[in-house]
């Protein structure tokens, strides 16, 4: 039987390889990465979030620069936003639009802002000026939960650093 793959969204944030992207329950199996430019590498997993339906993972030696990081709690009402998703065949699809409202805290502890667009789970958020300020935590078609990078940046600290699972 042929194991099934399953598509998730995800950027680097560290320079040793290490990246965030969304999954709704810990990984069974081994992990494999696919960069924009096809290529293909086996990662690991460091740690991950059920209530932000975040993991971190790491691709040894991937060597590559990660996203910038923007001054916290720039996801405000009105703020202007980029959301990079990917289609279902895994190409890239941004989407700017505007931050409704929030940062607001949610049911299930953590805070978030909703943006005017699509996403989904560990789609990176990046201001007007091209700098991450929040990673996508919940699927929305029109709407997107979007958690301020300032929020998340604990867990990836402590994973990306601590090299520990959660």
């Amino acid at each position: 039987m042929k194991a099934r793959t399953t598509w998730s969204t995800g950027f680097l944030i560290g320079a040793n390889g290490e990246f965030v992207f969304g999954l709704d329950e810990a990984p069974k199996r081994a992990l494999r990465v696919r960069t924009e430019d096809g290529e293909e590498h086996e990662a690991r997993l460091l740690g991950f979030d059920r209530t932000l339906s975040l993991a971190v993972g790491i691709v040894d030696g991937l060597g590559r620069a990660p996203i910038p990081a923007g001054p916290p709690s720039e996801l405000r009402p009105e703020t202007w936003v980029v959301i990079l998703g990917h289609d279902p065949k895994g190409l890239p699809s941004p989407h700017a639009g505007v931050v409704a409202k929030g940062p607001e805290r949610q049911a299930s502890g953590h805070v978030a802002s909703v943006v005017d667009v699509p996403g989904a789970p560990g789609c990176p958020v990046l201001s007007a000026d091209g700098a991450l300020v929040g990673i996508a935590v919940a699927r929305g078609r029109r709407r997107t939960r979007v958690v301020p990078l300032d929020y998340v940046a604990p867990f990836l600290e402590r994973v990306v650093l601590g090299g520990r699972r959660d």
